[in-house]
């Protein structure tokens, strides 16, 4: 402990015997500190700066990508269905379905018969088709559930109904695109 005490003194005194006004070390010391703190501060306000910046780029790209995917793949899929509904517009044997179908008040087996050909080549999920009434006329897929009830019940049907062309899609059991074929009014595919 003798020693320790011994080298305490020994430092204190050293300290005491230095001259401020003699030595020049302490000005320097003191000009080399308050210029590492002023680079430090400046860097560390520019690196803040720097990195929002550069983060909010980064997000406002990711956001922009985004944003352009799904503007590609909803046209994507505006434009297959769009072309499905053209398909089945201009099918002479769905028309001819559809004439058998209004002049025999009931009878689907050409509509059917021309839809079962049409399904496989369609790559849909669901297909359902109805009459202005909401009676089922084929139905293809998924919608082998859909009840006959409920399809009148659907706002997609409804505007339909009044000659809207309507695509929308829902997370639910029933998800309807649906487009009016045939002029508008004689047949609804979802």
């Amino acid at each position: 402990m003798a020693g320790l005490s011994e080298f305490r003194e020994d430092i204190l005194m050293r300290i005491r015997k230095i001259r401020v006004r003699n030595s020049i070390a302490i000005p320097i010391l003191l000009v080399l500190l308050s210029i590492a703190l002023v680079v430090l501060v400046t860097g560390y306000y520019v690196n803040k700066s720097v990195f929002y910046s550069v983060f909010e780029e980064r997000e406002s790209n990711k956001a922009r990508n985004i944003h352009l995917t799904i503007e590609s793949i909803v046209a994507t899929e505006v434009n297959r269905i769009s072309s499905i509904a053209k398909i089945l517009k201009n099918d002479t044997d769905i028309v001819y379905g559809l004439f058998h179908y209004t002049g025999t008040h009931g009878d689907t087996k050409p509509l059917k018969s021309a839809m079962d050909q049409l399904y496989p080549k369609m790559n849909l999920p669901v297909f359902v088709m109805a009459d202005p009434g909401g009676n089922i006329l084929y139905r293809a897929g998924n919608g082998k559930d859909l009840p006959d009830g409920r399809l009148r019940e659907m706002p997609a049907f409804q505007q339909d109904l009044k000659g809207e062309q309507v695509i929308t899609a829902n997370d639910g059991p029933y998800s309807p695109c649906s487009r009016p074929l045939a002029g508008g009014d004689d047949l609804f595919a979802f």
